[in-house]
């Protein structure tokens, strides 16, 4: 009762004092909002000590990454990745995509002419590498093997039916909502520089479901 006493008396007779101390929380509310930091991670909603992120950060340490994530080579061209200088350019850009340590080994279109050209050659170490010219349209027609599934061949999983977009497939750290986008623009930015997709008409696209999570997330907050 004193308490409420007090606080109706400095209410009615102290109003100085009430403005100030309003003021101050108020700026004080403010300058702690604009302090925030909106961080996400994909396991956020797991313990620290929980052993499926102990299992994610021993696989980060020993491949690089574990989230999903893909990159599209769109030629715009029907049969396009026939392309010997097409093939080159990619393998160009997933030397590149190597220096990443947030990244995984990538696969794509590329690895599999290299297996194919070296399963060819009797498994010769020697001879993997791209096909020249002359050998691709034998080691297209080897690597266009049937599997079990109707219509998937030893590539159908790296390209579209139609031979003109190319799937390079990798996995990233959980680095966060924060350096997530910078490193994508940093990808971007080495894809744009090997491709020249303006000039040459062909159109790239990051994309997984690690992109998916950084732009729901972008909602959500």
């Amino acid at each position: 009762t004193r308490t409420v006493n007090q606080l109706a008396l400095m209410a009615g007779k102290q109003k100085g004092i009430v403005y100030a101390g309003t003021f101050v929380l108020c700026l004080g509310s403010v300058i702690g909002m604009l302090r925030l930091k909106a961080v996400t991670y994909m396991v956020d909603d797991l313990p620290t000590k929980d052993k499926i992120i102990t299992d994610l950060r021993f696989m980060e340490s020993k491949l690089g990454g574990v989230m999903p994530f893909e990159i599209i080579i769109d030629t715009q061209k029907k049969k396009g990745l026939r392309n010997p200088a097409v093939l080159k350019k990619i393998d160009q850009f997933q030397q590149k995509l190597k220096t990443y340590p947030e990244l995984s080994r990538s696969i794509s279109i590329v690895d599999g002419l290299k297996w194919s050209r070296q399963a060819y050659f009797g498994n010769d170490p020697d001879a993997y590498q791209l096909p020249v010219q002359e050998e691709m349209s034998f080691i297209f027609k080897y690597a266009n093997i049937k599997g079990q599934e109707k219509n998937k061949n030893l590539l159908s999983a790296m390209t579209d039916s139609s031979f003109s977009k190319a799937r390079i497939t990798m996995q990233v750290r959980d680095i966060g909502s924060v350096e997530m986008p910078l490193l994508l623009q940093r990808i971007q930015a080495d894809a744009d520089s090997i491709f020249q997709p303006k000039e040459k008409k062909i159109n790239i696209s990051l994309t997984g479901t690690t992109k998916l999570f950084l732009k729901a997330n972008d909602y959500l907050v």
